[in-house]
C-alpha cells in the first residue's frame, strides 16, 4: 500500500472515530543525518502559512421547511485567506466565505397554498476563525484546532421565505498529511450552535465536514491548487419555522 492510499484511509478514519495508531518511524541509517537536511521537512507544512486561495465549485443546496421544499444546483465562488503570526507560530488567523455566483435556472416550489411558483436561491457564508498548531502530532502529520464565528444568509426572489444571518461559534478541528513531493491531504469536521432569534437551543445548528487536498502545479511556480469536497447540514427555527437545509459541494481552487 503506498503512501497516497494509506494517508487517504487514515483520512476516512478521521470523521468516525479517533486515531488509535501512531505513525511509524523510519529507521535511523547508519550515517548520522545532518540537521540542515532534517529542517526542511519539519518546517514546510506550517509555511502553508500567509495565502490567499480562490476558487469556483458547483454544490447541490436543498432547503426544506413545512412551509417549501426545494433543490438547486449552482455555481459556487470561494476565498479564503490564512495569516500565521510572526510572535506565535503555532497560531493561525482564518477567514473563509462562499456566495451562489449563478444559480443553474430558476427552481420551482410549491407554496402552502398548493401554488407552483418559480424563485432564485443564493447564500452567502462567512467564517473567521482563530487555529492552533497542537503538538499531538509531528511532521508530515498535523492536527490543529480552530474556535471563531460562523453566519450564514440566504437571498431568496422578493424574500418569499429563507433564514435571515443564522450564526454562531464553531469548532473547527482539522487533519492534514503533507506528501514528500509537498501535496497535502486534509480532512476536518466543524460544529457550531446556532442563534436563532435572541437565543441558542440545542435544534438549532450546522453541522460540516470536508475533505481537501493541495497540490503544486509547475505552471504556477510556487503556488497550489486544491480541490475540495465539503457537505453540510443546517438546522434552524427561525420565526417558530423549522428548517432544514444541505449543501454538497465540489471545488477547485488556486492559491493567489
Amino acid at each position: 500500500m503506498n503512501k497516497k492510499l494509506s494517508a487517504i484511509l487514515l483520512m476516512l478514519l478521521f470523521f468516525s472515530a479517533p486515531m488509535s495508531a501512531q505513525a511509524k518511524k523510519k529507521k535511523a541509517p547508519e550515517m548520522k543525518a545532518e540537521p540542515e537536511l532534517v529542517q526542511p521537512v519539519k518546517v514546510t507544512q506550517a509555511e502553508s502559512s500567509n495565502e490567499l486561495t480562490a476558487g469556483l465549485g458547483v454544490v447541490y443546496n436543498t432547503y426544506r421547511s413545512n412551509l417549501v421544499s426545494l433543490g438547486q444546483y449552482s455555481l459556487m465562488a470561494k476565498v479564503a485567506a490564512t495569516y500565521r503570526f510572526e510572535s506565535e507560530k503555532a497560531f493561525t488567523l482564518q477567514f473563509s466565505s462562499f456566495f451562489t455566483a449563478l444559480p443553474f435556472g430558476s427552481t420551482q416550489y410549491t407554496n402552502r397554498t398548493g401554488v407552483v411558483d418559480e424563485v432564485k436561491v443564493r447564500f452567502l457564508g462567512l467564517n473567521l476563525r482563530l487555529g492552533y498548531d497542537t503538538p499531538f502530532l509531528v511532521d508530515p502529520w498535523k492536527f490543529q484546532m480552530c474556535l471563531g464565528w460562523y453566519a450564514n444568509t440566504m437571498f431568496v426572489t422578493n424574500d418569499r421565505f429563507g433564514y435571515q444571518w443564522a450564526n454562531g461559534p464553531q469548532l473547527y478541528p482539522t487533519l492534514s498529511y503533507r506528501f514528500e513531493d509537498r501535496s497535502i491531504l486534509g480532512g476536518y469536521v466543524k460544529y457550531s450552535p446556532v442563534l436563532a432569534g435572541t437565543f441558542y437551543a440545542t435544534i438549532n445548528y450546522e453541522l460540516a465536514a470536508g475533505l481537501y487536498y493541495h497540490f503544486p502545479m509547475s505552471w504556477l511556480g510556487d503556488r497550489h491548487a486544491v480541490v475540495n469536497f465539503d457537505f453540510a447540514h443546517l438546522n434552524v427555527r427561525p420565526d417558530r419555522v423549522q428548517v432544514f437545509s444541505n449543501s454538497t459541494s465540489l471545488g477547485l481552487g488556486v492559491q493567489i
